[in-house]
């Protein structure tokens, strides 16, 4: 079994960053991995930006890791994944929505929102293996964009190295989604899992 392993998610708040956290925690648990997590909700229902540590493993204890020392980056927004980035290790993984969501902090500074290829210049910077995907654009091909925060799940389920398998994710979207919804989110899932592009 896997001793540790680290994820930060990061978003803004009503993209599901806390969904994919609760959803990979009750799967890690039902592997049988010991699970403890920290969140940091900024201003989250008016779309600040939050982010949560959820940790893994047999031997794992301190609800937050160090920076450098996480495992695997998801994000659901590109500049807060950026935001971010010194979570992740060098060899670590890094996954992200790139569908742009304007933060407040632009907004104040009235500043332009720098383009994706800058920003993924950056996150190569702190980490060797950066995938992008639009989460937000296949979301919305399924017909609602809500369940983007699924397809990004499925996308780190296939490259983000994760110590669980699929199909135990899979039993925890059914356990927590509406049951009228279980459909579209299996459609979302399996969608990630195909849809993930390394940059």
């Amino acid at each position: 079994m896997t001793e540790e392993f680290n994820v930060l998610i990061a978003g803004v708040g009503g993209t599901g960053v806390l969904t994919i956290a609760h959803i990979l925690g009750s799967s890690a648990l039902s592997a049988g991995l010991r699970v403890v997590q920290s969140e940091l909700h900024g201003m989250s229902q008016r779309g600040g930006s939050v982010s949560t540590h959820l940790r893994m493993g047999t031997h794992v204890y301190s609800p937050t890791f160090p920076d450098s020392t996480g495992d695997l980056l998801v994000g659901m927004e590109p500049i807060e994944t950026l935001r971010n980035i010194q979570g992740v290790r060098n060899t670590g993984c890094i996954i992200f929505n790139n569908y742009k969501i304007r933060p407040l902090s632009l907004s104040i500074l009235k500043t332009e929102y720098p383009s994706l290829d800058l920003i993924v210049q950056q996150m190569k910077h702190f980490c060797q293996n950066v995938y992008s995907i639009d989460a937000t654009a296949i979301a919305k091909e399924l017909g609602a964009s809500i369940v983007a925060n699924i397809v990004l799940l499925g996308a780190a389920m296939a490259k983000g190295s994760i110590p669980i398998n699929s199909e135990t994710v899979i039993e925890e979207i059914k356990n927590t989604v509406p049951e009228r919804f279980i459909d579209l989110n299996m459609q979302a899932f399996q969608a990630g899992l195909k849809a993930v592009n390394k940059l």
